[in-house]
């Protein structure tokens, strides 16, 4: 697991207090400031506050199980047309693995009966479900990202089926993050401090640091660096 160094610790704080000035230039940067990041988890909110970006996503501050999420993004107009219920996670049918990354305490959300979101950083469900519907008219078609990772309860078998994805009516970026060099294929980008576990446990704290962030948001490009 990947363990920040006292320099990372400093670096993020004074980042933080410095992030009001620093957002505007880097936005700057960024060909098309309408961005819609549809991500399995927190990396997208990450991502926005980076750039002191509008959140045109329903995802933010949440995640989603990896066989959930590729169902979800490969139907991902329909789905976001659909009515969310918001259930307490005992319901969830997969309580004890949410109990095991303790978030027993979130919402879940569900689509069509099937798709199981869950809430992280929206304790209360009726703010959870006002962030969802909000944001979920906030979406830009014409600019979407699709982030991923190996990561909750994700197999290379979905990792392939991640690959062979095609959309319909959209032609989103895409990226996935995963843990091992021989994972690497043509949307993955290797994150190196896993290598001995099942998974990509963090990927939000050096979210920028392995891939450069603003040449992808602009079109789509995966090359090292910020």
């Amino acid at each position: 697991m990947i363990q920040p160094t006292i320099y990372d610790r400093i670096y993020k704080k004074v980042e933080k207090k410095l992030r009001p000035a620093l957002t505007p230039v880097r936005r700057s940067l960024l060909k098309d400031k309408d961005i819609t990041i549809i991500s399995n988890n927190c990396w997208g909110g990450v991502v926005y506050e980076w750039y002191g970006l509008q959140k045109l996503s329903p995802t933010v501050g949440m995640y989603i199980f990896a066989d959930d999420y590729l169902k979800f993004i490969g139907d991902l107009k329909y789905y976001l047309s659909r009515e969310i219920d918001i259930r307490p996670a005992r319901e969830s049918k997969r309580y004890e693995r949410i109990m095991s990354m303790q978030s027993e305490e979130c919402p879940i959300g569900v689509l069509d009966n099937e798709i199981e979101i869950v809430m992280l950083h929206y304790k209360d469900p009726a703010v959870a479900r006002e962030k969802w519907e909000r944001r979920r008219k906030r979406v830009n078609y014409d600019n979407i990202v699709i982030k991923n990772s190996f990561m909750n309860d994700c197999t290379t078998d979905m990792l392939h089926q991640f690959d062979a994805l095609s959309f319909d009516g959209f032609s989103p970026k895409r990226v996935m993050f995963v843990h091992r060099k021989e994972l690497v294929g043509p949307y993955e980008v290797y994150i190196p401090g896993f290598e001995s576990e099942e998974q990509i446990t963090n990927d939000t704290y050096y979210f920028n640091r392995y891939f450069h962030v603003t040449r992808f948001l602009n079109d789509g490009t995966l090359i090292p660096g910020k």
